[in-house]
């Protein structure tokens, strides 16, 4: 049976989990939390509430996760669709290199994650996303178990990255699924999935200097189709520049125009200015060229290391005298003298 190729709100189940308060460790501010918004989006696109099961906080114990999900999953019948997201912390094997999600009691091996929707879920499709560290290990793990189920895995890190808690993957998500205008990347009205993933990884490099992660596997098309988007007001609205305001460069979102003027949201202080056309130009982080020897920022001391590969303004590099589970991608501002350097 050939898999669906769109969204199906009212045939989706979501499981969620958003954990920021662990007993053992410093808590993410509660102030401002996205996990609910996410939610909620997903309950206004159609998804029945009887289908959605929220765990926050406390909620998030091994037990609840596990039991939580069991039942979720029993309530789905062929053909319905599995939208399942987590965000908090998240862990790695540095060994083996496979990823868990951290819980309030234990460690959840993503590997077991794939296994219980096997077992349970008896739709066709599934859609994991995480907003943690080392979340990429979802992307490892989809195209091990292409069968039955269809995956589809999206992260805000690589599966050997770290993450910020800055909640920009899951505002990207959020854009997604309210029919935002900068998701629609070719502008035709349709916002797609694949649409979303170069969306976030773009978002994600140009605020807060990561990688994300896409995978999608056992015929899930990555061109699935998640609704309608809402038509650009501007031909560039939604674009990522800088714009000179006060005198300097600084990183800016197009919102739209005013008269002759360009507004635009700036990303310091989330400030919107009018600023004339003159005054913008395209964002290009600095790059430099693969095989260049670089030292690298971290804590009080640097580390040499290799450039091995460029992705909007992020290197990947390989530290002198540390294996491939130590390469990291690094944001321009962490590489010492870049900036004076010609970019590529």
């Amino acid at each position: 049976m050939a898999v669906a190729h769109h969204w199906q709100p009212e045939r989706t189940v979501v499981f969620a989990v958003g954990l920021l308060q662990y007993a053992d460790r410093a808590h993410w501010p509660l102030a401002g939390r996205r996990d609910d918004v996410f939610v909620e989006s997903l309950a206004a696109r159609g998804v029945p509430r009887d289908r959605i099961v929220f765990l926050r906080d406390a909620d998030a114990t091994c037990e609840g996760f596990e039991s939580g999900l069991q039942n979720l999953l029993g309530r789905a019948g062929p053909g319905d669709q599995l939208i399942l997201y987590y965000a908090g912390h998240g862990a790695r094997d540095q060994n083996h290199g496979r990823g868990a999600f951290k819980l309030r009691d234990a460690r959840l091996p993503v590997s077991a994650l794939f296994s219980a929707i096997e077992r349970n879920f008896p739709g066709e499709l599934a859609i994991l996303t995480a907003d943690c560290c080392y979340s990429g290990s979802l992307a490892l793990e989809a195209p091990l178990r292409a069968g039955r189920v269809a995956y589809a895995a999206l992260g805000s890190s690589l599966s050997t990255e770290t993450s910020t808690g800055a909640w920009t993957f899951t505002n990207c998500w959020i854009d997604a699924l309210q029919g935002k205008v900068p998701v629609d990347i070719d502008g035709d009205g349709i916002l797609r999935l694949d649409e979303l993933a170069r969306h976030a990884e773009h978002r994600l490099c140009f605020l807060d200097g990561q990688v994300c992660s896409f995978a999608v596997a056992g015929g899930f098309p990555s061109t699935f189709v998640l609704g309608p988007a809402t038509r650009r007001t501007h031909a560039r609205q939604g674009e990522l520049i800088e714009a000179r305001v006060d005198g300097s460069w600084q990183r800016a979102e197009i919102l739209g125009e005013r008269g002759p003027m360009v507004v635009v949201l700036l990303v310091t202080g989330r400030r919107e200015v009018a600023v004339p056309p003159e005054e913008l130009r395209p964002w290009r982080p600095p790059e430099l060229s693969i095989g260049v020897q670089v030292a690298v920022r971290s804590s009080k001391r640097t580390w040499p290391g290799t450039v091995l590969a460029v992705r909007n303004g992020m290197h990947l590099v390989r530290y002198d005298g540390w294996n491939e589970a130590w390469d990291e991608w690094v944001s321009p501002d962490r590489i010492e003298d870049l900036l004076d350097r010609p970019p590529v």
